[in-house]
C-alpha cells in the first residue's frame, strides 16, 4: 500500500471513531464538542506522522463545528466556544509534537534493535543479552550450534552447565564482583561438534540503569581454541630453543676452556672477554626469542645486559626512558654496546671508583611523519679518562650498534670527566606504549 493511502486510512479511521463516540455522548448540558478528538489527534500523529495529526485536528474541528456546536454550524461562536476552540488548537499542537517525538523514538529503538539482531547474525561469535546476574532469557542459535543444548535447557543460569567446572565457579564470582565493569575471561565450553572442551574468550559489557546499577549484560564468546593451542606450542618451542641456546653456550665455553693453552694469562683474558660478549648477545637474544622474534623493549634489553654490572654497583646506575620497542637487530647491537661500555667503565671509568656514576637515557622526538630516537650513555665522577690511542674491536662494536637503522649515527667520546656515547636514528612514527589491559581478566586454569 502506498504511504499516502495508508495515511488517509489512518486519518479517516481516527475521525470516524472520534466522531462516532462523540455522537453517542449526545448534546447534554456542558458537553464538550471536541472532547473525543484529542485521542484521535494523538493516535493519528503517532501512526501516520505530523501531517496526519494536523489533518485529523483540522477535519475533526470542522466536523465538531458542523455537528456538535450549539447551534450546529453556527457562524457566530460564543465566548466559551471560542475558548474551547483555542484550547483545542493549543492542545492539538502539544499532542502532535509529543506523538511525533514518540514516533521517532520508537523508530530509532526499532532500528537499533534491528541492527543489534543483524550484528549478532553476522558475527561468528556467540553474542547474548542477559540480565545483570548473567541469566539468559531468550533463545540463542549460535550457542545451540556449539553446545548442542536446546531452549529452554540453557535458560536462566543453566548455560553455565556447558562451562568447564574448573572455570564455572570463578566465572560466577567474577560476574558478581564486576558490578558495572567489563569482564574478560578464558573459559572452556563443551563442544558437541568436537565432543570435547574448547577454549573461548568470554567478554561481558555491563549496561547500566538509571541508578548506576547493572541492569543487563552483553556477553560474547570468541573461539580461541586453535589460537591458544598454537600459542602453547610456540611457548614450548621457544622454551626448547632457549634451553638449546644455553646448552650451546655451555658447549662453546667448555670447548674454549679445553682449547686454551695452560699458564697463559693473555689467552685466558681473551677467552673471558669473548665469553662475556657472547653472554651479552645471549641476554639480548633471549629477549628477542621471548618476544617471538618481534620488536623488543629497549629498557628490558639494557637492564638485562647490564644486570651483572648493576648487581655489583646498584647505586652507580641511573636508567631512564619511556617504553620503546626497537628492531631485534638494533636491540642486539645496543645490548652488545652496553656490555662494551660497562666493561670499559669497570676497568678504566666510572665503575672503577666508589663515587662514579653512569646515566643511561633514551627519548623519542617527533619529526614530521617520522620520529627521532636518541640513546645516551654518560659517565661522571670517575677517574680522569684518556682516549685510547688505537680503536679496538670494542669501539667498532659500539659504533656499529645502530648501523642498520635509517640515518643511524654514533658519537663516542672519551672526555676527561668520563666516557660519553650518544646514538641517534630515524624511523617511521609509531606508538610503543605498552598496552593496558581492559576490564578485569580472569586467568583460566590450565
Amino acid at each position: 500500500m502506498p504511504e499516502w493511502i495508508r495515511r488517509v486510512v489512518i486519518v479517516a479511521s481516527c475521525l470516524c471513531v472520534a466522531i462516532g463516540v462523540r455522537a453517542l455522548l449526545g448534546q447534554g448540558p456542558g458537553a464538550a464538542p471536541v472532547a473525543t478528538l484529542y485521542p484521535a489527534v494523538a493516535v493519528a500523529a503517532l501512526l501516520g506522522g505530523g501531517w496526519s495529526g494536523l489533518a485529523t485536528a483540522a477535519l475533526g474541528w470542522v466536523a465538531a463545528w458542523y455537528f456538535f456546536f450549539d447551534p450546529p454550524g453556527s457562524l457566530f461562536l460564543t465566548q466559551p466556544q471560542v475558548i474551547s476552540v483555542g484550547l483545542f488548537a493549543l492542545s492539538s499542537a502539544v499532542l502532535i509534537s509529543g506523538s511525533v517525538w514518540l514516533r521517532e523514538t520508537i523508530r530509532t529503538v526499532e532500528q537499533s534493535e534491528a541492527r543489534y539482531r543483524a550484528l549478532i547474525d553476522a558475527s561468528t561469535d556467540v553474542v547474548a543479552l542477559t540480565d545483570g546476574n548473567g541469566a539468559w532469557h531468550e533463545r540463542n542459535m549460535a550457542w545451540e550450534a556449539i553446545t548442542g543444548a536446546r531452549w529452554p535447557e540453557y535458560g536462566e543460569k543453566r548455560w553455565l552447565s556447558s562451562v568447564h567446572e574448573e572455570d564455572r565457579q570463578e566465572l560466577q564470582t567474577m560476574l558478581r564482583m564486576a558490578e558495572g565493569e567489563a569482564v574478560n575471561a578464558q573459559v572452556r565450553i563443551w563442544s558437541c561438534q568436537d565432543e570435547g572442551w574448547r577454549w573461548f574468550r568470554m567478554r561481558t559489557v555491563a549496561i547500566l540503569g538509571h541508578r548506576g546499577k547493572t541492569d543487563d549484560r552483553i556477553i560474547s564468546f570468541t573461539d580461541v581454541h586453535d589460537r591458544k593451542l598454537l600459542r602453547e606450542q610456540q611457548e614450548l618451542v621457544t622454551g626448547e630453543l632457549r634451553h638449546r641456546l644455553k646448552n650451546l653456550l655451555a658447549v662453546i665455553q667448555a670447548l674454549l676452556n679445553n682449547s686454551l693453552p695452560r699458564n697463559n694469562p693473555a689467552a685466558a683474558a681473551l677467552a673471558d672477554k669473548f665469553m662475556a660478549r657472547l653472554r651479552a648477545l645471549e641476554s639480548a637474544g633471549d629477549l628477542v626469542i621471548a618476544a617471538n622474534w618481534h620488536d623488543v623493549d629497549l629498557g628490558a634489553v639494557v637492564r638485562g645486559v647490564l644486570a651483572p654490572f648493576i648487581d655489583a654497583n646498584k647505586t652507580k646506575f641511573a636508567i631512564h626512558g619511556p617504553p620503546l620497542l626497537v628492531h631485534e637487530q638494533t636491540a642486539g647491537g645496543i645490548g652488545l654496546a652496553c656490555h662494551e661500555l660497562a666493561t670499559n667503565a669497570l676497568k678504566y671509568g666510572a665503575l672503577s671508583t666508589d663515587g662514579g656514576r653512569v646515566a643511561i637515557q633514551w627519548a623519542v622526538e617527533a619529526a614530521g611523519a617520522d620520529e627521532r630516537v636518541e640513546w645516551s650513555w654518560t659517565e661522571s665522577n670517575g677517574p680522569t679518562v684518556e682516549g685510547p690511542e688505537e680503536h679496538g674491536f670494542g669501539v667498532r662494536v659500539v659504533r656499529a650498534a645502530v648501523a642498520r637503522e635509517r640515518d643511524g649515527a654514533v658519537d663516542l667520546e672519551f672526555r676527561p670527566e668520563g666516557a660519553r656515547c650518544r646514538m641517534t636514528f630515524m624511523r617511521a612514527r609509531r606508538s610503543d606504549a605498552l598496552p593496558e589491559k581492559e576490564g578485569r581478566t580472569l586467568s583460566a586454569p590450565r
